[in-house]
This record gives C-alpha cells, structure tokens and sequence, in this order.
C-alpha cells in the first residue's frame, strides 16, 4: 500500500469533486482532533448552518463517521446509501482502500444533503491522508496537538510528523494553531 492521495484524488474527480460544495473546516493534529471536530460542527450548527461532521474512527458504530448536524446517518439509510456508492466506486475501475471509500462516502453523501459547512476529521497524518483532497482557498485549518504517532508512516521526530499535519495547508487557507513547542510551530508557520 502506497502512502498517497493519488487514487482518492482521481476517484473524486470521477465523482464531480463534491469535496470541493461545501465550506470546509479540515481538522489535523495527535490529539484533540475529534472533540475539536464536534465543537467546531458545534458552533456551525447553532449558526443556522447545514453541517456534514466526518469523524475517523468511530466509536461504535461506523455510520458514526459521517453526520448530518451531528447526528449519524441511520443505520438504514448509511447502509443503503453505501450500497449505491460501492456500485459508482465499482463502475469507476479505481481501486480504493478501505479508508478512502469511507472519507470519498462522506463527501458525496455531504453533496447528496447539500450541507453548507463540512467539517473533516484527518485520518492520519495530513499530506498524504484521504481527507487531503479539498481544493477551495477558503477552507480553515485547524491543526490541534502534534506529538509522536504513526511513526511508521509518518516518522519517528515531531518535526517529521508535524511535516504530515500541516500539510492540510494549502494555498490562501486560513489556519489556527495552538502555540505549542517552536519545532512544531516552524513547520506550521513554514507551510502557511
């Protein structure tokens, strides 16, 4: 398995891009990441805003991952849902990997519901992870705690794995970071 965002990137594309509809807040980082998603669906939701939150992993239940103003699409409907999805993912020849069938699920089921905000959750890493595909200049990046984790893929240092995070970043983003240790607050400076 090759660590990269090429097959996700040209499934999406078969689709129509629906990660690029809605606004989106695009969350990375060790620690933190999840609650930090929830508040920030949170927040949109009680603005009045249709919000698609994308959670990984989930909980219990895997229709956890992907909600509709923070309630998980019903079992019935994520299943039956799903089913249609695999047909396109099928009928497309793109080989997917488990997690980028879920995160490109989650963005075409947002575009299918017609969210105005999504909120994304990284699945590991940043650069390289399925969620990496949103191409829209407005989208906010929200880079939590960066400490050791998945050394095998992403390194073993801080600055190694800070690299990965703040690749959600991408050209004319805005981002918030919390202050933390001047390694991981160069490389996310240095990618702004």
């Amino acid at each position: 398995f090759a660590y990269t965002t090429e097959h996700i990137e040209q499934f999406m594309e078969y689709i129509g891009d629906p990660q690029n509809i809605p606004r989106s807040i695009h969350v990375a980082g060790t620690s933190g990441k999840t609650s930090t998603a929830y508040y920030a669906a949170a927040l949109i939701g009680q603005a009045g805003k249709k919000v698609g939150l994308l959670v990984s992993p989930h909980a219990e239940q895997l229709n956890e991952r992907v909600q509709i103003n923070l309630e998980p699409l019903p079992e019935r409907t994520f299943c039956d849902e799903l089913a249609v999805f695999l047909g396109i993912v099928e009928k497309s020849g793109i080989v997917l990997t488990y997690a980028e069938i879920l995160y490109a699920f989650a963005y075409w089921e947002f575009a299918r519901q017609r969210v105005e905000y999504s909120v994304i959750e990284v699945g590991m890493g940043g650069l390289f992870d399925a969620t990496n595909v949103i191409d829209r200049s407005d989208k906010v990046c929200v880079i939590t705690d960066i400490g050791i984790d998945h050394t095998n893929v992403l390194g073993g240092t801080v600055a190694e794995i800070a690299q990965h995070k703040a690749g959600i970043i991408g050209l004319h983003n805005a981002v918030f970071c919390h202050a933390q240790d001047s390694e991981v607050m160069h490389i996310v400076r240095e990618a702004c």
